[in-house]
């Protein structure tokens, strides 16, 4: 284990906010077209018992659309004291459909705002009034440069509401660029949670972490309390050869949280406060 990831031992149940399941394919294959390669819960483990996680979010892959299958299958798997799910629900979910995804563990559902065919900003006041009485979040996936139009949604939903991916927001700007103002004053709300996850999209063609760990270490000071980590493994844009090294990653991550405490907070307590693992 590397050096670094042996800093979040001791912590507690680290929880990994944002992973994808896909198979195996003999028993949940994709639909037709779809050449995403199999990742199952057993290669996953692998990684995980590597970094030391001991608790996943697994998120619905959009391969997958609204077929729950093989995300359902591992978070039953992997037991209720180590995993949690996010869905992708037509927004004429039968209700009985919704319960039953809630008693498997589900705690929220994806709008997207970048994919064709996915729920978007349009759709989610009509769904989060549904999912609310479940208790559950909408987690948004969306770009970056459009953060400006989310506030004005955002504050008539119901639930609570989780961005993943750091916002996806554009490279440059560092913290006073008026896209990351905005994600700040988002958290500033009370209402918002932010996944530290996908982190390499703030990379642009290059290999300089200065301006992702320095919008990190800025959200660290403004809601620490806000902030949850995730792998976004096993990295679906990405083509095989050319994933991420998730464990340099994870090492690099946590060099910028030198203090324990707030390690702890961010990769145990937040999360077990936001998925109901406590």
């Amino acid at each position: 284990m590397l050096k670094e990831a042996k800093a979040a031992q001791g912590l507690g149940p680290v929880c990994d906010c944002h992973t994808h399941i896909y198979g195996p394919y003999d028993r949940f294959p994709l639909p037709a077209g779809d050449t995403s390669p199999e990742r199952t819960l057993a290669d996953y483990r692998a990684l995980s018992t590597r970094l030391g996680i001991a608790r996943t979010v697994f998120v619905q892959p959009l391969a997958y659309r609204t077929d729950h299958g093989a995300m359902l299958a591992a978070m039953a798997e992997a037991g209720a004291d180590h995993a949690r799910g996010i869905a992708i629900v037509a927004p004429d979910t039968p209700e009985q459909e919704l319960r039953a995804l809630a008693a498997a563990g589900v705690k929220g559902l994806r709008i997207m705002t970048t994919e064709p065919g996915a729920l978007g900003l349009a759709d989610a006041p009509a769904i989060a009034r549904r999912v609310a009485p479940l208790g559950w979040h909408l987690q948004i996936q969306g770009d970056g440069r459009d953060i400006a139009n989310w506030p004005a949604v955002i504050a008539k939903l119901p639930t609570a509401v989780v961005i993943d991916h750091l916002g996806r927001l554009p490279l440059g700007g560092g913290i006073d660029g008026p896209a990351f103002r905005g994600l700040i004053a988002l958290l500033g709300t009370g209402k918002v949670w932010l996944k530290l996850s996908a982190l390499y999209y703030g990379l642009g063609d290059g290999n300089d972490w200065s301006e992702v760990a320095l919008r990190v270490r800025r959200l660290t000071e403004a809601r620490a309390d806000r902030l949850v980590w995730g792998l976004n493994w096993p990295h679906p844009r990405f083509a095989i050869g050319n994933k991420p090294d998730d464990a340099a990653q994870f090492e690099e991550f946590l060099s910028w949280l030198p203090d324990e405490g707030l390690r702890r907070r961010i990769l145990v307590e937040n999360p077990a406060r936001l998925y109901g693992f406590d």
